[in-house]
């Protein structure tokens, strides 16, 4: 899946890209209200989607060995107070969330965090 922020809609176009290429209805974005979507610099990307994969399986691995990925969600993205970086959530069996900010320009891990996945649900 590829998801393009529609500027003019502030909504989320979704690409699913299979035999043919599938467009999935405009969607609300994930995100706080008062937060502008910013343009990735291209021109600054440094590190390519493997690269950033890669980084993040390896610090998986070293740091929390015990997790079990079953799936990933990686984003490309500028952050206005971390720029363009690569957003990686690692989700495991045992329903656990490793985020990780990785700089595109760098490959320098900004920011981890994990956490359960049941604590995010809200009652």
């Amino acid at each position: 899946q590829l998801g393009f922020h529609h500027a003019s809609t502030d909504k989320m176009i979704t690409f699913i890209l299979n035999d043919k290429i599938e467009i999935q209805k405009e969607e609300e974005i994930f995100k706080k209200p008062t937060m502008q979507i910013q343009p990735i610099e291209l021109e600054k990307i440094k590190i390519e989607l493997e690269q950033a994969s890669e980084i993040a399986e390896n610090f998986q691995k070293k740091q929390f060995q015990n997790e079990i990925i079953n799936k990933k969600i990686i984003i490309l993205q500028n952050i206005e107070e971390l720029e363009n970086i690569w957003n990686i959530t690692l989700i495991s069996r045992s329903f656990n969330l490793l985020n990780l900010k990785i700089s595109a320009e760098t490959g320098e891990i900004l920011q981890h965090k994990l956490e359960s996945l049941m604590g995010l649900i809200k009652k």
